[in-house]
């Protein structure tokens, strides 16, 4: 089934939302939460209260004002770096952390992310998360990659391969349950950018995409999708989850964690034909 951009974006976050098992009960922080749609989408998909955390005062104030149109959802957002959190999650405890497309502006700062991730785990809680990696890290980088995938996404080279990402994860403490390359997919997504971009006249960027799908049939550049549950920790009370909402101008509910969902079948989630959204997409 070929899907939209929108769409594939839509059901890599529904997918996630699954294979982690958030449900009502839930509550998530979404680090590098963009413009708060992904938010958003669990809250209506499962009823989950969601705290958005961006680096970017404009994403922060866009979230804000999306939560505002939804007053029966429980959506928070706050401005604030995932490598240095803010004050307001210091006494926070969340039953699941979810990040799409975030941590590869920051993977030199990966043993911070995931040691702070875990700090803000409930015991037995739950990080998913999909990010770009240096694929399976067989051969260095070449210069094609660096100028049409590096250069283009502005993010330094390079990456940590899918192997060096995980060992990483879980020397902080975080023990694996799930993980999926994706590395497939990004390359059927690249393939039809690059033929929506050509459609559309835009030449360069059909080259630049049709390099990037060669960049991750190489092993230079690749995407997972990740599950893992927190070590030893405690879980969160909901007084502690409702003092971090407070202060982000919201409530909380307690949280309840849940178990591992069932495997998903991912066909379809690279599929992506908007020409218009094309220049934004890794």
């Amino acid at each position: 089934m070929r899907l939209s951009f929108a769409q594939a974006a839509d059901a890599l976050t529904q997918r996630m939302v699954e294979a982690a098992g958030i449900n009502h009960e839930s509550t998530v922080l979404d680090l590098g939460s963009g413009r708060g749609l992904a938010c958003l989408q669990i809250a209506q998909f499962t009823g989950a209260a969601c705290v958005g955390l961006d680096l970017t005062p404009g994403n922060v104030a866009r979230s804000r004002e999306l939560a505002s149109q939804h007053p029966e959802l429980n959506l928070m957002f706050d401005e604030g770096s995932f490598t240095s959190l803010p004050e307001v999650l210091a006494s926070a405890r969340f039953t699941h952390i979810f990040s799409a497309a975030a941590f590869v502006h920051a993977h030199p700062e990966l043993p911070t992310i995931f040691a702070n991730i875990q700090g803000l785990l409930a015991s037995g809680g739950q990080l998913v998360v999909s990010d770009f990696v240096a694929g399976f890290g067989r051969v260095e980088a070449s210069a094609e990659t660096r100028l049409h995938w590096y250069d283009r996404t502005s993010v330094p080279c390079c990456l940590h391969s899918h192997a060096r990402w995980t060992e990483l994860a879980e020397a902080s403490g975080l023990r694996l349950l799930r993980y999926e390359a994706l590395d497939e997919h990004q390359q059927h997504g690249y393939l039809e950018l690059a033929a929506a971009a050509r459609a559309h006249g835009m030449f360069a960027l059909a080259d630049s995409y049709r390099w990037s799908a060669q960049a991750v049939r190489a092993g230079h550049v690749g995407m997972n999708l990740a599950l893992f549950s927190a070590r030893g920790g405690r879980l969160a009370g909901s007084q502690e989850v409702n003092n971090a909402a407070a202060a982000s101008g919201g409530a909380a509910e307690s949280t309840t964690v849940v178990g591992l969902a069932p495997e998903l079948d991912t066909k379809g989630v690279g599929a992506i034909g908007s020409a218009a959204a094309a220049q934004h997409y890794y």
